[in-house]
């Protein structure tokens, strides 16, 4: 199996960027950059500050636990070759995080789901800023802006994501990001909607949503 180094060139502990983009914001009339880096230890609280919020405590599952029970599991897919974690800066502000796992990895639930994955495809978890420290259309942008990293990639195959089936903004969100959805799915923490995107399709819509 294709470790997830190869495609990303894993780096933890250190916030050199392995995607940057420098852009005008045309909504916003303002110069943009958007950066995604690895996950640092620094990250955690943020993190544990945004999994228990109103609109994404439900599905993240954090509720009474501690930041340190967050760390260990986020440690724990540091530490698997077959995932990666991520994060999205706008303007030097952390605004995501975004798990990325190979499909037949160890700990993927998907492959079984999935009966022509390849070791190249992988799935994804999507987890955004309050909506309060964003604005309108960010979620789009900074999920397309990870897309445009990852099929970069010459080893990149096809990108799955798996959102809760209630969570209607994740599921609105992977529809207006170009994923087309596949089928129900019941994994061990939840129901779910899987979405595939190629990276064809991607390369197709990508004018669709200006980065």
């Amino acid at each position: 199996m294709q470790a997830l180094p190869i495609l990303f060139l894993k780096t933890y502990g250190s916030e050199r960027p392995i995607y940057q983009k420098t852009f005008t914001h045309e909504g916003r009339g303002e110069p943009a950059e958007i950066i995604f880096r690895s996950f640092t230890a620094k990250d955690v609280f943020q993190i544990f500050h945004w999994v228990n919020q109103p609109y994404s405590a439900r599905f993240w599952q954090m509720k009474g636990k501690s930041p340190y029970t967050l760390r260990e599991q986020l440690t724990e897919t540091m530490q698997d070759p077959n995932a990666y974690i991520l994060i999205g800066c706008y303007n030097g502000k952390p605004v995501c995080e975004i798990d990325v796992y190979q499909v037949k990895g160890k700990t993927s639930e998907l492959d079984r789901y999935i009966p022509n994955a390849t070791s190249a495809d992988c799935g994804l978890h999507f987890l955004m800023a309050p909506p309060k420290q964003t604005f309108k259309g960010l979620s789009t942008m900074m999920l397309r802006a990870f897309m445009d990293a990852y099929f970069a990639y010459p080893y990149a195959g096809d990108l799955y994501a798996e959102p809760d089936e209630l969570n209607t903004l994740a599921n609105r969100l992977a529809l207006r990001s170009g994923f087309s959805f596949q089928k129900r799915i019941n994994l061990s923490d939840k129901m779910a909607s899987l979405y595939r995107i190629t990276k064809t399709e991607f390369l197709a819509r990508a004018p669709q949503t200006p980065l």
